[in-house]
């Protein structure tokens, strides 16, 4: 079932490009293959699984509606020719990175370091950012919510701005959890 998708179908009908940040709450997986009838294809950025056999169906599911994967190594071009281009870009940004790799923001109170790049996309390509979240329903459905884009205005201070959108994208993940924890 999909709540918001209208979010996401605007966001997209601007042209500036979409970022979907999301966290690993429910069937992130369902979140693209579900979204391509309505919104079209899904460009997800991805770290390529260990098991080699694994990664290869893992890619299959992900790709079998028309969507690409994009490989966190060496992705930044192909990212934001895929956001110029008007696409959307799917990213998971809620796992603990290497404090190289991130910033320190605050998570359920507590300092988590997280990765920028949704944030530094958004700041980069002025695209749209439409946070998104799986839940599992008492029926065993899943839902799809695509939350209304994240309004933000910079100041010129890129990392300053960085930091501040990516505390702000974190936020929208604890309250996700704070609805159904």
């Amino acid at each position: 079932d999909l709540e918001g998708v209208e979010h996401l179908q605007a966001a997209r009908a601007s042209g500036r490009g979409v970022v979907a940040p999301s966290g690993h709450i429910g069937n992130w997986e369902i979140q693209a293959v579900a979204t391509v009838p309505l919104v079209g294809n899904v460009a997800m950025i991805a770290r390529p699984l260990d098991n080699p056999a694994l990664d290869q169906r893992l890619v299959g599911l992900r790709t079998s509606t028309g969507n690409t994967v994009i490989y966190k190594q060496k992705a930044l071009a192909q990212v934001i020719r895929t956001i110029r281009e008007g696409g959307i870009v799917a990213i998971l940004i809620d796992q603990n990175v290497q404090a190289k790799d991130g910033i320190f923001v605050r998570f359920f109170g507590r300092p988590a370091c997280t990765t920028t790049v949704a944030a530094a996309l958004a700041l980069k390509t002025g695209c749209a950012i439409v946070p998104v979240h799986c839940l599992l329903q008492p029926s065993g459905r899943y839902r799809m919510i695509y939350g209304p884009p994240v309004e933000w205005t910079g100041t010129g201070r890129r990392d300053e701005d960085v930091a501040a959108l990516t505390q702000a994208l974190t936020s929208v993940i604890v309250g996700w959890v704070r609805e159904t924890p």
